[in-house]
């Protein structure tokens, strides 16, 4: 069971494109560097810093040995749930399924926390590296062994080191363990209390992180600790009764200990089962003493595994023998079964079409680094197929910004000036196609110098109403001979007869190509349509298309305002 997870892993771990934070995380240097990067954003954003090395280190290796690696942690995460919800090493492989069905089908935004590179270090290799030490508490094979003090005080340091809430809520579980075994008259052995001080220091080193201070700065409320506390209170309601994930937990635990206590099993257990939904629900909560907001997204996902580790607590400790309770659990894992051939043939359509669409623009990009564009406009990636199976599901894609963080690590690793993203239909219909010449440049004065030498071209240009802060665009287009119309250019030229027509709006037929240029001081109005195809951004200020005669289709669509100085733009916004 645990080698058929695997597989099934796999295949969608290879489907998984990168994305994000995985562009940044992979520039280094060497093993060095990743160390003074990782102490940098440590005094600079974050403290998950065994996180961000594990992420760091998996970026700069080959993407199939981190598709190997992390198709075995899930499986590996799916053995660890159950061995601290039965306390015992060995598992059945009926308990062992229904644990990694509950993770398939449970788990928040799972392709933001188990595949996406990053995201699976922040989540699913920090909980397994969590859990595993929350395993030396709950087995009862490891409780009865003495274990060295030293190496758990170092394993709780990394255990709490991991993630906030997580960590939070293991600390909080161990000291009900603790409790527990003082109540049950056991005695609680040195190695136990090295590892509770391990991770509260650990936490402790996470949570006091320079970075987080700074970086709390960008998420200030300003609404009042009254509301702060109800929005909070009420966020967390929403996310156990609202999201399908946290709901079928609850839901879950609800029915099963109904089903264990009519059976009368032994009432010692349920405390361990309140235990695990108790810092479940502190995990959730745990986030309203952060600068982030409590919202249900990748920050749930350790909260969701102390439920599953209740969940299969309860189900390991019901007897499943007579005919009612059997049929019952059979029904119920057909039911997740089935749920879950669903949702993994769609995650596999998704991730298959968002790797095509990846690859593709891959091949583009180089081949436009080739013919000398450094500064490519990318199609951003994205379908109506995509779920939240998928690692750009609420992450988002390169941005219209070239300045963005995720814009300039992409554009760093690919060798490029800077990569700007647009809409796919945008750029299938001006950029896939067009002069890798024209749109690598950014100055108008150099696009104008590009226009003087060049033959068999249509210019058109069109502009909002422009005020004194366009001086220097006015002088570049006055070297083609353009004139602008009471501050708003509309102008149809070519590279042969120079301006052909100008006015606020203009229709014309050339070589048997239909042309229309408005000028307009909405943006949205101001059109260029070649054949009846819009080839404006709708953005503000001057937009320059250049149609190339020989081959009939259009080099490039750029525009100038003052607010982007004199460099160029070419992204659309929606």
């Amino acid at each position: 069971m645990m080698f058929l997870v695997f597989i099934l892993m796999f295949i969608l771990n290879c489907l998984a494109i990168p994305n994000s934070d995985d562009f940044r995380y992979s520039i280094n240097s060497g093993l060095f560097d990743i160390f003074a990067r990782e102490y940098h954003q440590y005094m600079t954003w974050t403290g998950r810093s065994v996180a961000h090395i594990i992420a760091r280190l998996f970026l700069m290796m080959p993407k199939i040995v981190f598709n190997l690696c992390n198709s075995a942690c899930f499986a590996y995460l799916a053995w660890i749930l159950n061995v601290n919800g039965t306390q015992r090493k060995k598992a059945d492989s009926r308990m062992y399924i229904f644990t990694a069905l509950l993770l398939f089908l449970t788990v928040p935004f799972f392709g933001q926390t188990v595949l996406w590179e990053t995201g699976s270090c922040n989540y699913l290799w920090t909980a397994a590296i969590a859990f595993t030490f929350l395993s030396m508490y709950t087995c009862r094979e490891n409780n009865s062994r003495n274990l060295n003090s030293i190496a758990m005080f170092l394993f709780g340091v990394i255990a709490g080191w991991t993630n906030e809430n997580t960590g939070g809520a293991l600390i909080m579980m161990i000291c009900f363990i603790l409790v527990f075994r003082k109540t049950e008259q056991k005695k609680n052995p040195l190695w136990m209390y090295a590892g509770l001080a391990g991770s509260v220091l650990g936490l402790a080193v996470m949570v006091l992180a320079p970075g987080n201070s700074v970086r709390s700065a960008d998420f200030s409320a300003s609404s009042g600790y009254a509301y702060e506390l109800i929005h909070a209170v009420l966020s967390g309601i929403r996310i156990f009764v609202s999201y399908p994930g946290q709901l079928i937990e609850w839901l879950l635990l609800a029915v099963l200990t109904a089903l264990f206590v009519m059976q009368k099993k032994d009432r010692k257990i349920l405390k361990y089962v309140l235990a695990f939904a108790v810092c479940g629900t502190a995990a959730v909560y745990a986030m309203t003493v952060t600068h982030i907001k409590l919202v249900y997204d990748r920050s749930m996902f350790g909260s969701t595994l102390f439920l599953v580790c209740a969940v299969v607590m309860l189900a390991d400790n019901i007897d499943f023998s007579e005919s009612t309770e059997r049929k019952s659990a059979a029904v119920l894992l057909a039911v997740m079964y089935l749920f879950s051939a669903f949702r993994y043939v769609y995650t596999c359509a998704d991730l298959a079409y968002t790797r095509y669409l990846y690859t593709k623009r891959e091949k583009w990009v180089a081949r436009q680094r080739s013919a000398g564009n450094l500064n490519p406009v990318v199609p951003q990636l994205g379908s109506e197929f995509m779920t939240a199976y998928n690692p750009i599901s609420g992450l988002g894609d390169l941005s219209i910004w070239y300045s963005l963080i995720d814009n300039t690590s992409y554009a760093q690793l690919k060798g490029l000036e800077s990569v700007t993203g647009t809409t796919y239909d945008k750029w299938a219909a001006v950029y896939m196609n067009g002069d890798p010449h024209y749109m690598n440049i950014m100055d108008l004065n150099m696009y104008v110098d590009a226009l003087l030498q060049d033959h068999d071209k249509a210019v058109l240009v069109t502009s909002t109403r422009l005020n004194d802060a366009y001086d220097e665009h006015r002088k570049a287009l006055e070297r083609l001979g353009i004139r602008d119309e009471d501050g708003i250019y509309a102008c149809l030229y070519t590279t042969e007869d120079g301006p052909v027509s100008e006015g606020q709006e203009i229709f014309m037929t050339l070589k048997d190509h239909a042309f229309y240029v408005s000028g307009n001081p909405d943006p949205t109005l101001n059109d260029v349509l070649i054949d009846n195809i819009e080839y404006t951004n709708d953005n503000e200020g001057i937009t320059i298309v250049v149609f190339d005669f020989s081959t009939g289709t259009v080099s490039d669509s750029a525009t100038w305002n003052a607010q982007e100085g004199m460099r160029g733009f070419r992204y659309y916004k929606e």
